[in-house]
Formats: structure tokens, sequence, C-alpha cells
């Protein structure tokens, strides 16, 4: 973001934004591990918004404080920045994120 952004390619305000993630060549952007560490970092820090794969915007979205924005790939971030997609930021419930979910056969019993 910060080549595209330097070289003028794009606009949009940087202030306040923290991007992670890891960009494929086809453009795609891959999971990455300690999204929750990057949200929490972002708050102590003071940053307002982190935006990173949708993968992990569910991790992420458990610190309230900060604007987690999942992304796709590089095309919808950028998007984003200049107002041309609406993503809406991600927001997790504990409870949903330590939820264990219910498989009806228990291979257990294999």
């Amino acid at each position: 973001m910060g080549y595209l952004l330097a070289d003028g390619k794009i606009n949009f305000s940087p202030e306040n934004k923290v991007f992670v993630g890891e960009l494929a060549l086809d453009g795609r952007l891959r999971p990455i591990k300690g999204a929750l560490s990057f949200a929490i970092a972002c708050r102590v820090k003071g940053f307002a918004e982190l935006i990173l794969p949708k993968e992990n915007a569910i991790e992420a979205g458990l610190i309230k404080e900060v604007k987690v924005i999942g992304a796709e790939n590089l095309k919808e971030v950028i998007d984003y920045l200049q107002a041309k997609k609406e993503i809406l930021p991600r927001k997790t419930d504990i409870k949903d994120f330590l939820s264990i979910p219910n498989y009806p056969v228990d291979l257990g019993y294999i």
C-alpha cells in the first residue's frame, strides 16, 4: 500500500490505518497468524483502523476499539480506501468466537 500511495497510483489518507496480510501474486490476501495481537497493538498505539485478510477479521474483531476491515484481495482494499466499495467493520462477540461447533457424529466412536 505504501508503494502504491508513494507512486501516486492510489490516493487515500493512510493516517491511523494499519495494513497486515500476505499478498499473493494473483492479488488475493492470504491469512496471517497473530491477527488478535495486531488488533491489540493497534489499540495500544492508538491506531483507529486495521485492514487485513477477511479470514482474520473474526479474530481481530474481538477488539472493539479498533475498526477491523476484512478484505479478500488488493483490489477490494483499494476500492474501499477510495470509497468505491463499502466494507462493514467486523465486530466479534467473544461467545461466538469461543463457541464449539456441535457435530452430529463423534469420530471418537469409530
